[in-house]
């Protein structure tokens, strides 16, 4: 179940509010899994409330198909899609051959508030990882946001769905309000919608 709650958001879920941690969306049974591997990749999004937070960790649900380089970074826009990139998170060294939950570290990146973020997942052409979703959508709360995307292009362009969410959560730290300044995080970029997760 994706409920809402201090320093997490959640993928498919919610904004910052105050209360205890959860993990959102990881609790729910996985229904599918995502490959992503070469110019394959993808991407959950979640929004922030009125207030700032400084980024600790986002959590996936993973597994490693072919060992390499797995890359994780942050993107923000306010439309639907993951054009301007703020920065790369942590990648655990270790990360498993069968479906398990890895945390990758925030590296401090800031969150400002009532903005879109998206979690981009890809790799290079001689690695390959799967990213399970979940297809309950069981989500409440303000700011809720089941959308995800996929690109065949390298991020070039991408495809959107506000179905069959990823598997994610991610935890921020509170900024001490009130914060009178923040960076210019978002851009523009043209919508495309489709549904492309019914594989033959």
């Amino acid at each position: 179940m994706c409920e809402t709650y201090a320093g997490v958001f959640d993928s498919a879920c919610c904004a910052l509010r105050t209360g205890d941690n959860s993990l959102g969306n990881l609790k729910a049974s996985s229904f599918g899994a995502e490959q992503i591997s070469g110019s394959n990749r993808f991407t959950a999004g979640f929004r922030t409330d009125s207030s700032g937070y400084v980024l600790s960790s986002v959590t996936a649900l993973i597994e490693q198909d072919m060992p390499g380089t797995l890359n994780l970074a942050l993107y923000a826009n306010t439309t639907m899609q993951p054009p301007n990139q703020l920065g790369n998170l942590a990648v655990p060294a270790i990360l498993p051959s069968f479906f398990g939950r890895v945390t990758f570290s925030g590296n401090h990146l800031m969150l400002a508030p009532n903005t879109t973020y998206w979690i981009v997942m890809g790799t290079p052409v001689s690695s390959s990882y799967e990213w399970a979703f979940e297809d309950a959508k069981a989500a409440s709360g303000v700011g809720f946001y089941s959308s995800w995307g996929m690109s065949q292009n390298s991020g070039n362009s991408w495809f959107t769905n506000a179905e069959q969410p990823m598997q994610m959560s991610v935890i921020g730290t509170p900024i001490p309000q009130p914060v009178t300044v923040w960076p210019v995080l978002l851009g523009g970029a043209a919508l495309t919608g489709t549904r492309f997760r019914n594989h033959a």
